[in-house]
């Protein structure tokens, strides 16, 4: 039943319902989905630091109901029509062993753009109108790492990895509000690779240091007087 789905569904062509979104993020990815729900930028912000909560989520039975499988997010998403993509992270996708993000200030993740478009690992990152960008990542077989992004968080710079028991709100043809997030560069369905994420925070590294070099003396300082 998958393979007659993907084979009827035109993978260049781009969604426009949120319905068409979800079964294309499943069909054509392979992404686990599940409809996300409503919202205000205050739960937008709150989320960054929880687990995915019900004001992400669509109330009722149909959370535990996050599937790659294109029949079953169809369903789902009759019963929640319209209601905007969530990707569920820490679980294995095609070119991922576990999918998860890495979340950064917008200032830092532009720079980091510039050099991860120099490299064909480099895969779709989202943009949420919320001064953030989220880089897709493969989080290996590793735990939760941080790949020292903590330092930077202590120095006041916001760079953090979410996966297992969260979600990333994906782009969705005519959702607004604080699930309205688009695509920096689109995925490609032929191409279903992801940067591991001690690759992304490596370069990112590098963008913090040079958007904000007075943070990365103070960090180097602090590394030395440590040491």
């Amino acid at each position: 039943m998958t393979d007659t789905v993907l084979n009827s569904l035109d993978v260049s062509k781009r969604p426009r319902t949120p319905d068409e979104a979800a079964v294309w993020y499943a069909a054509a990815l392979g992404w686990p989905v599940t409809p996300g729900g409503g919202g205000s930028s205050t739960d937008a912000a709150r989320d960054r630091t929880s687990e995915c909560s019900s004001t992400w989520l669509t109330p009722g039975p149909w959370q535990w109901a996050a599937s790659s499988a294109p029949e079953l997010v169809r369903a789902v998403w009759r019963l929640s029509p319209g209601a905007p993509v969530l990707a569920v992270l820490g679980r294995p996708v095609p070119g991922a062993r576990r999918l998860g993000i890495v979340d950064v200030p917008s200032l830092v993740g532009v720079a980091a753009l510039e050099r991860l478009g120099k490299n064909p690992a480099a895969v779709g990152p989202i943009t949420d109108g919320q001064g953030r960008i989220r880089f897709l990542v493969d989080l290996g077989a590793d735990g939760e790492p941080e790949y020292g992004l903590s330092k930077w968080r202590e120095a006041g710079v916001d760079l953090r990895i979410w996966g297992r028991g969260r979600c990333c709100p994906l782009p969705t043809p005519g959702a607004a509000g604080p699930s309205w997030v688009v695509w920096a560069v689109p995925p490609d369905p032929q191409r279903r690779v992801f940067p591991h994420a001690r690759q992304v925070t490596a370069v990112l590294d590098r963008a913090v240091r040079d958007a904000y070099p007075a943070l990365w003396d103070a960090a180097l300082h602090q590394e030395q007087a440590l040491s």
